[in-house]
């Protein structure tokens, strides 16, 4: 897990020795948002998927049709595909992309949403 900073109520991301890129940082995600579309569908029917990015057009798509928790953990997964493509580091394999994000969205969503 890489490690965290809390300062008051905002979440700061360290980078690790390694030089991974920083967690998702605050600053990150407002750059992100200016920068590309977000949009919520409705989704008709379940999918095994509840979001997803598209680079190219800068389009952030998270389902509309699926409990807040899930809505807020999508977005946080988005938000940190981009910010892996931003720093170059996309995994070249979809299946370790989508684990290693998986991974940092949940320590990601617990640091800020567990009570």
């Amino acid at each position: 897990m890489k490690p965290l900073l809390l300062v008051g109520s905002l979440l700061i991301g360290l980078a690790t020795p390694r030089g991974d890129a920083p967690i998702l940082q605050l600053r990150d995600v407002i750059d992100y948002v200016a920068d590309y579309e977000i949009r919520h569908p409705d989704v008709p029917q379940q999918t095994d998927w509840y979001g997803m990015t598209d680079f190219d057009n800068r389009l952030i798509f998270t389902i509309r049709n699926v409990d807040l928790a899930t809505r807020r953990k999508t977005v946080i997964h988005e938000l940190i595909h981009v910010r892996r493509k931003a720093y170059n580091q996309l995994a070249e394999d979809r299946l370790a992309e989508e684990q290693a994000v998986g991974e940092e969205t949940e320590a990601l969503y617990e640091s800020m949403f567990a009570h």
